[in-house]
């Protein structure tokens, strides 16, 4: 995303300078020829043969990597200078350009990493700074819209006349919130940190039948809201060129004032005679009663990853544990990053998870399910295991707007993405997540985007036809996001 000025210099100072001591002879003179002239097609093609024939040195394989510069092919430009460097290591042409190559291949750490090598004069030129109190700003918000309400707003969720209760616990429209800053503090070592707020709209909703001393129904629904405070802190370690560890960590404290119901038997003792001082019948009724319960929970998921760039790929495997309302996850995965062009013009990221996840089986092993008299609910670990698949890819449209679309397969139920900065710790399944991206690098110093997702899930809702017997019906419905932000490179 760096368009600039190398090939302003080429025609002045690197024309002067780039006539080797005599070494390969009319090679020498051929590629030296080529490159005054502009010829960055003959250019490859001259030198790319004349390496592979055993004739190597440092003008060669300057030259090479300013002609691939040229093309915008960066990555291509820094595996010729990365060589050319080994070879003369206090050249400052070579190793500012091979800085920006960097930059506009978007291997910002490698940036970093190797800007400490540049002379004072390029470090001064190109504002090079080995340590930041900050480096960017992060800012993004926006609502999610969700369609949960209306796809069970119809459903009778009481069944049948012989049913006693019916349950569901709906979430709706969200708002989202984060904010982060990054600060270098070593040019190997980047943190950043953040915090994030999201309130969401929930909705409760029972429905209970009496069956004694008379049949009566009863439907009950109460609105509340899950509130989430986050904070997330990661590290970007850099501890050779090339090679980048990405530790992390999420915490999010989450907070709902719902309401549980409690069934139980009244009693009610009567005399035949009043003058009796015995009691003649007992006659039961049964009843609900609705009691406001505070549900607290410090969810966090710790993450780890590798990744590696070579050539026009960048390879990354990870690993985290996270604990997310009361269970417990572990997930590994691995993707390939692709730019067939060596630059940032078109990419595809592709990547493969493995997730082992605890979830809450109603009814437990002994397939009971609200206990007769007091209307708490038995329940069982379980454990699953999943494979999830997700594709993103990316295109320059023109000058400054990127488009970038992914999808995702698989149940994303407490899954975190993104060096975990995105946790997946919603009431309901996401069985598939879809979105569009438009990016706009509006210069070097500003970064807008506006990010739309939309998400296919599943709620449920639970019917009982008795004390002990029950069934579990799920729903689909879609979900909307759309967020916007902007980051702020000091």
């Amino acid at each position: 995303m760096f368009g600039l000025l190398i090939s302003g210099k080429i025609s002045g100072q690197a024309t002067n300078r780039m006539l080797g001591d005599g070494e390969g002879g009319d090679i020498e003179k051929t590629s030296y020829r080529l490159f005054t002239e502009l010829k960055w097609d003959s250019l490859i093609q001259f030198n790319t043969y004349a390496i592979k024939q055993g004739t190597d040195y440092f003008y060669l394989r300057e030259r090479l990597g300013i002609a691939w510069y040229e093309k915008q092919n960066y990555r291509k430009a820094v595996e010729n200078l990365e060589v050319a460097y080994t070879m003369n290591p206090t050249d400052n042409y070579n190793n500012a350009t091979l800085y920006w190559c960097y930059l506009n291949a978007g291997r910002r750490g490698d940036a970093s990493l190797f800007g400490i090598k540049m002379s004072n004069e390029s470090q001064a030129y190109y504002k090079y700074s080995k340590s930041k109190l900050v480096e960017n700003v992060f800012v993004e918000s926006g609502p999610s819209f969700s369609g949960n309400y209306k796809a069970q707003e119809d459903i009778q969720i009481q069944g049948t006349d012989t049913t006693i209760y019916g349950e569901n616990n709906l979430s709706g429209n969200s708002f989202y919130t984060h904010a982060g800053i990054t600060t270098k503090l070593f040019p190997w070592l980047k943190i950043y940190q953040g915090y994030s707020q999201i309130n969401t709209d929930m909705q409760k909703r029972s429905v209970f039948r009496i069956q004694y001393p008379s049949i009566t129904d009863h439907d009950t629904t109460g609105a509340y809201q899950n509130k989430q405070h986050e904070y997330y802190l990661s590290a970007s370690i850099f501890p050779k060129q090339g090679w980048t560890i990405t530790p992390s960590f999420h915490y999010i404290y989450s907070e709902a004032l719902s309401f549980n119901y409690h069934y139980y038997w009244d009693t009610t003792l009567y005399w035949a005679n009043p003058g009796w001082d015995t009691a003649q019948t007992v006659q039961y009724y049964d009843n609900y009663a609705f009691i406001d319960t505070a549900k607290i929970f410090h969810n966090y998921v710790a993450s780890l990853g590798i990744s590696y760039d070579y050539k026009a790929f960048n390879f990354y495997a990870y690993g985290s544990f996270s604990r997310i309302n009361s269970l417990n996850q572990k997930s590994a995965g691995f993707s390939i990053s692709w730019f067939p062009k060596g630059n940032l013009d078109i990419y595809s990221v592709s990547s493969l998870s493995v997730m082992q996840s605890e979830y809450w089986k109603l009814g437990g092993s002994s397939g009971k399910g609200y206990g007769a008299g007091n209307g708490i609910s038995s329940y069982s670990k379980q454990t699953d295991n999943r494979l999830i698949l997700n594709q993103k890819l990316g295109v320059k449209l023109q000058h400054k707007i990127w488009l970038e679309g992914s999808i995702s397969f698989g149940d994303l139920d407490m899954y975190s993405d993104q060096n975990a900065f995105i946790v997946y710790n919603v009431a309901d399944k996401i069985k598939q997540k879809a979105g569009l991206a438009l990016i706009c690098p509006i210069n070097p110093r500003y970064e807008l985007f506006l990010r739309y997702n939309r998400y296919l899930r599943q709620s449920s809702y639970i019917t009982y036809t008795g004390s002990e017997t029950f069934t579990t019906n799920s729903v689909n419905y879609l979900n909307h996001s759309v967020i916007g932000g902007i980051k702020w490179y000091f």
